[in-house]
C-alpha cells in the first residue's frame, strides 16, 4: 500500500506505542527526546530497534531529536525557529561549496545551501520540481505567538539504508531563521525534515512522511510538493473542476439559494 503521513506528532505516537509494549520501558507517555538505538541499554529514549514502525518503515534507524534535546544547555531563541524548508536538489546546491561542509563553507542564500549535498542528483528524476517551503505568514497576526517549530523533529543522524532493502529520499532540508555551520545533533539548522521511502523487498509499499504541522507551511508552494508526493503514488490532479467527481465535488444547477434562475 501507500502512506503519506504528516503533522505534527507522528512520531511521538509512534514512540508512545512502542514504548507502551515493550518491557522493561513500559507506560504510556510518550518517550522524551532525542530517540536512539537500542545499543548498550533498553530505556524510553533508546527506542530505534526492529520492530518498532519508526525504525522499520520510517527508516529512522540512528537518531532523532529536536531543538537540543541532546541537553547541550545551549539556550534557545527565535532565530532557532525554521524560516524555509529547501529541496535536496542539485540545483540548490552552493557552487563552490565544500562537501561535506567545513568551517570553510560559505553561508547559505535564499536559492541555495551548502547542506544540500552531491547525492542530491539521485533525487532529480523523480524529485525535479519540488519548490522551497516558505513558512507561512497568514496566522501571524493571532493574538497568541505566531507557530513555533523549534519542537519538530528531524533526523539527527543518518542511515545507510541497503537499496535491496528500501530507497530513502530526503526531500527537504529545515532551515532556521539564523544559519548554523554546527552539524551537532541538537541543532536543527540544516537537518532533514521530509522524506520518501519506497520499498525493495518485493512487498510493495510505498511512504512518505513529515513530522512538521503542513499548515506552518505556505499552502501555495506546499500545494506543489503535495502535488509531486502524489504524483509519485501514481496519482494525477484533475485540474478541470467540472469534472471532479469525490469529497467536494463541483455540482452545477440552474437556480441559486433563493431559487432564482442562474442565467
Amino acid at each position: 500500500g501507500k502512506a503519506f503521513l504528516f503533522g505534527g506528532g507522528i512520531c511521538k505516537s509512534i514512540a508512545a506505542g512502542f514504548a507502551s509494549r515493550i518491557p522493561p520501558i513500559g507506560g504510556t507517555a510518550p518517550p522524551p527526546f532525542p530517540y536512539r538505538p537500542i545499543i548498550t541499554r533498553v530505556d524510553r529514549q533508546h527506542i530505534l530497534n526492529p520492530g518498532n514502525f519508526m525504525y522499520d518503515y520510517l527508516k529512522v534507524q540512528q537518531g532523532l531529536d529536536i531543538a537540543d534535546a541532546g541537553g547541550a544547555g545551549d539556550p534557545l531563541t527565535a532565530n532557532d525557529n525554521y524560516i524555509d524548508f529547501i529541496p535536496y536538489l542539485p540545483q540548490f546546491q552552493c557552487p563552490g561549496s565544500p562537501w561535506p561542509p567545513d568551517n570553510t563553507t560559505p553561508p547559505r542564500t535564499a536559492t541555495c545551501d551548502p547542506r544540500v549535498g552531491p547525492a542530491s542528483v539521485n533525487n532529480l528524476p523523480t524529485w525535479d520540481g519540488l519548490p522551497i517551503l516558505p513558512m507561512q505568514t497568514e496566522f501571524n497576526s493571532w493574538p497568541t505567538l505566531p507557530p513555533q517549530s523549534i519542537s519538530c523533529p528531524y533526523i539527527s543522524l543518518g542511515t545507510s539504508i541497503p537499496t535491496s532493502e528500501a530507497e530513502f529520499d530526503t526531500l527537504y532540508l529545515g532551515r532556521c531563521i539564523v544559519q548554523s555551520k554546527r552539524p551537532d545533533a541538537g541543532w536543527p539548522d540544516g537537518k532533514p525534515v521530509w522524506f520518501h521511502v519506497t520499498d525493495h523487498t518485493g512487498a510493495g509499499w510505498e511512504l512518505d512522511w513529515c513530522d512538521i504541522p503542513l499548515w506552518y507551511l505556505d499552502r501555495t508552494q506546499l500545494q506543489i510538493a503535495i502535488g509531486k508526493v502524489f504524483g509519485k503514488f501514481g496519482f494525477q490532479k484533475n485540474t478541470n473542476p467540472m469534472t471532479q467527481t469525490g469529497p467536494g465535488e463541483v455540482e452545477t444547477d440552474s437556480r441559486d439559494i433563493a431559487g432564482r434562475p442562474i442565467e
